[in-house]
């Protein structure tokens, strides 16, 4: 599959917290390119992000990674 035709902007990031996420566009992005047969290298390489970052928004459908908080317990035992 022919990648030279592919004209990808910077990818930004939004900061949600101390997290980062991809913008809406940059998903979408991820998405078309993964349906239309390109694997998560080939995407990553193309795009400028990690091929992890990649796979994450893959796998879940293409729908932006709602953030969420682990559930962990205090320091003192209390929930």
């Amino acid at each position: 599959m022919e990648t030279k035709n592919i004209k990808a902007n910077p990818v930004r990031r939004v900061v949600c917290g101390v997290h980062e996420k991809l913008e809406l566009e940059a998903v979408t992005t991820i998405v078309r390119l993964g349906q239309s047969g390109l694997g998560a290298k080939r995407i990553a390489r193309t795009l400028g992000i990690a091929r992890n970052t990649v796979r994450r928004y893959l796998m879940n459908a293409g729908g932006p990674v709602p953030y969420r908080q682990p559930q962990r317990v205090s320091v003192l035992g209390w929930s």
